[in-house]
């Protein structure tokens, strides 16, 4: 965990100013999410929990990006809102989040005693 959220301040220190194109590691974020579920499928969950973690803060970094590029000949396009799409991504994100860390905590059973 402690390298999931230093990759996050690592990535969230990148400014519009002092790297362009950070905001385009949120990208990254899809695959991630995707390995965090194979992850939470088999079973292993600290690599799940450190991938949901590291999905939820690359999506968070989109929003330091200010256009978009919609191909080599139109050049880019300003991002001037974020829509429902973006708000449910970093929701999924968040609740894969939620969901993993909840299923690493240790639970008591009835059964056991």
């Amino acid at each position: 965990m402690i390298c999931a959220f230093s990759s996050i301040a690592v990535i969230g220190s990148f400014h519009e100013q002092v790297l362009p194109n950070a905001g385009y590691a949120a990208w990254l974020a899809n695959p991630i999410i995707v390995a965090a579920w194979f992850f939470y499928l088999a079973d292993k969950r600290s690599p799940a929990l450190i991938s949901a973690v590291l999905a939820l803060g690359l999506t968070l970094t989109f929003l330091g990006v200010a256009t978009v590029p919609i191909g080599p000949k139109l050049g880019e396009v300003e991002i001037i809102s974020y829509g429902r799409g973006y708000w449910l991504w970093i929701a999924s994100a968040g609740i894969l989040v939620a969901g993993v860390s909840v299923s690493n905590l240790p639970l008591r059973s009835n059964a056991s005693r």
